[in-house]
């Protein structure tokens, strides 16, 4: 060759697109590693799933360094009695364009775990069909936490009801949203008649209706226990003494979270 001919092009504005690219991408893969999601691609219409990550195989028990998995794999670990839920979801995500949904899924050593499944679904670009863009994450650990929470409510329930105390719960604006069985049992009131508005007042003496009022107000206010001796109306028509107590229950800031009420004939 006699010479070299070239040309010397201005590519700034590329370079800094990759590198911004490069750098969301990174900031990408951060996230999704602190927040131990996984990630899939997945094809609306034969729903086969593709460019699994890491964490995606480590969720359904795989070894991402040894191990690979077919695109129909992961629906052989649905549990049998989510196959239904999924469909359904599936079927809504073709209508808004979102995919959720949480299912039990079984490993293949027989362990079970609960995965929460959220995606978008992307318009076809390029000649390339429409899929789904989504994220997989282990939710066991939060739906034990609230079995526990269930199993301590229904206990909690069941000893509230076993007492002959009237028990009652109030939200921390002071509504009352729980009454045990014995305030049905002397009252002769169902259940929804406590609930609505003030329907617990009515029987209350009329005589110490705006003193009760008053002094649960200044309680909810000034985040002070409860406490008021008034007269309680039986399913007789025939009033009788109690003592009502009433307790905040306080987060670690010294917020409100509950009152917890008991009222002693």
């Amino acid at each position: 060759p006699r010479r070299m001919v070239g040309v010397m092009q201005d590519i700034t504005q590329r370079k800094t697109s990759e590198i911004l690219l490069q750098q969301s991408h990174h900031q990408l893969n951060t996230a999704m590693v602190a927040s131990k999601l996984g990630r899939f691609d997945m094809d609306y219409e034969s729903q086969h799933k593709y460019n699994f990550s890491p964490r995606f195989l480590e969720i359904l028990g795989y070894d991402s360094q040894t191990e690979t998995i077919s695109s129909e794999v992961f629906e052989k670990h649905i549990h049998k009695n989510c196959v239904q839920l999924r469909l359904d979801a599936l079927k809504a995500a073709k209508q808004t364009g979102d995919l959720f949904y949480q299912t039990k899924i079984v490993l293949r050593d027989g362990t079970q775990k609960w995965i929460e499944i959220y995606g978008k679904l992307l318009e076809p670009i390029d000649g390339r069909k429409a899929y789904i863009s989504g994220t997989i994450r282990d939710i066991t650990e939060n739906k034990n936490y609230e079995k526990n929470i269930r199993e301590s409510e229904k206990k909690y329930r069941f000893l509230a009801d076993a007492i002959p105390q009237i028990v009652w719960i109030g939200e921390k604006d002071g509504q009352l949203t729980y009454f045990n069985k014995a305030t049905m049992d002397y009252s002769g009131k169902n259940y929804n008649d406590f609930l609505g508005g003030d329907g617990w007042l009515e029987i209350v003496h009329p005589n110490e209706q705006q003193e009760n009022i008053r002094l649960w107000a200044k309680s909810i206010r000034t985040k002070k226990p409860f406490f008021f001796e008034h007269r309680f109306r039986n399913k007789d028509n025939e009033y009788r003494w109690f003592l009502s107590r009433a307790f905040p229950d306080l987060d670690e800031a010294g917020n409100v979270k509950k009152w917890v009420g008991t009222s002693t004939d």
